[in-house]
């Protein structure tokens, strides 16, 4: 199947706001705690160059608002955060991140995405064991469509073969009985009897042959 080609200027016309809600969702997904705490670590730091020129701020006084309804939003959403950790997420200082402190979140960031590999390798463990799985279903499945039944060989014996000539005896006996034409029932018997023949010496073959082995059998009990 060939896949259609949309231009740029179709794939904004047909992109909504479901589709930017999902988009968010999957960046947001993708955003941890470390970074986020980095984040805001790093803004906060410049926070004092904007509130400083505004009259009547008491810094103290607005950050330790902030830290009490912080901690009461934690305690609300049952967090095990306390007042020392909420202090030191909000806590800045002026200037730029320092250099171990862009080590360590650079460090932070690297050990966060080998762990997001590893799960993202156990991840596809799962699914090629999941797919293998089922490759094997299927392969048995196949096995048991194809099995052929095992189906018993033709072959005559004694005992069927008379049967059949004891039926047939029995229908031309009917027939005998029923048809007052003595000529055509004789003719009916005869291509009867030129039909059944091959099957006749068939069954008088096996007949030999079981009464020659009964015959040895009994020569044999004899010398015994």
């Amino acid at each position: 199947m060939i896949d259609e080609k949309v231009t740029l200027s179709e794939f904004w016309k047909s992109y909504n706001i479901l589709h930017c809600i999902e988009n968010i969702v999957a960046a947001w997904q993708d955003i941890n705690v470390k970074c986020m705490q980095g984040f805001w670590r790093k803004c906060l730091k410049c926070f004092p160059l904007l509130v400083n020129s505004s009259l009547g701020f008491d810094q103290n006084e607005n950050v330790d608002e902030v830290n009490k309804k912080i901690l009461t939003l934690a305690k609300f959403l049952d967090l095990e955060i306390d007042a020392k950790e909420i202090k030191k997420w909000i806590a800045y200082a002026e200037g730029e991140l320092s250099n171990e402190e862009l080590i360590e979140l650079k460090e932070e960031l690297e050990a966060q995405k080998v762990v997001e590999e590893e799960v993202e390798k156990e991840k596809e463990k799962e699914k090629e064991k999941e797919k293998e799985e089922e490759k094997e279903k299927e392969e048995k499945e196949k096995e048991k469509e194809k099995k052929v039944v095992e189906i018993q060989p033709k072959t005559f014996s004694l005992k069927r073969l008379a049967g059949v000539f004891s039926g047939v005896n029995k229908v031309l006996s009917e027939l005998k009985r029923m048809d007052p034409d003595v000529e055509r029932f004789s003719k009916v018997h005869w291509e009867m009897s030129e039909i059944l023949k091959c099957y006749r010496e068939i069954y008088e073959g096996k007949k030999k042959e079981r009464n020659d082995k009964e015959t040895k059998q009994r020569g044999f009990r004899k010398e015994v």
